[in-house]
């Protein structure tokens, strides 16, 4: 026995990890495996409409900490990043808040419609440059916001994690 772990020590065996079909993500230790799973499809989804991964998953942090199933019940926000639905419903022609809440769950629909919203946005002056999060949380009209405090802190804290996931995960901006 002594022999046999003598030798693994001297010339150890060659491993091979396969990992099957699965591809490699870069992503926080700290997340478990539903948060990695929607950081992923999230840049899959900014790489696909061509739109900058670093943001929408620093949004989506900031929103709903990446959980997809995620529900603000008294604002009525759902899902990735928080669709409210008093504000977009008239998108899906949903009359009904379960209704609106069961399509929104589904984080690639959640993805693709904070995209269209994002890019709606910054058509207005003042969601242009780094004032596109604030717009995103409060509307266009943030700037007269009674909670205008409130907003710059949510907007300090996606840029925290913008500049904290562009140096920790240079892959995702080649995905």
């Amino acid at each position: 026995m002594n022999t046999f772990l003598l030798l693994l020590l001297i010339a150890p065996p060659e491993i091979s990890l396969e990992h099957g079909p699965f591809e490699y993500f870069e992503a926080s230790s700290s997340w478990n495996s539903k948060q990695v799973e929607m950081a992923n499809l999230i840049v899959k989804e900014a790489h696909l409409h061509n739109v900058d991964p670093y943001f929408m998953v620093s949004l989506a942090m900031v929103e709903s900490g990446l959980r997809s199933y995620a529900i603000n019940k008294k604002a009525k926000d759902v899902g990735l990043f928080q669709i409210n639905y008093r504000w977009h419903r008239e998108h899906f022609k949903i009359t009904r808040f379960t209704d609106f809440r069961n399509r929104l769950l589904d984080p690639t629909l959640n993805t693709r419609y904070a995209i269209k919203v994002l890019k709606n946005m910054s058509r207005f002056y003042a969601c242009k440059g780094r004032n596109l999060p604030a717009c995103f949380h409060a509307g266009p009209g943030w700037r007269k916001s009674s909670r205008k405090e409130q907003i710059s802190l949510y907007v300090s804290r996606f840029y925290n994690f913008k500049k904290s996931f562009e140096r920790k995960y240079p892959a995702w901006r080649n995905r």
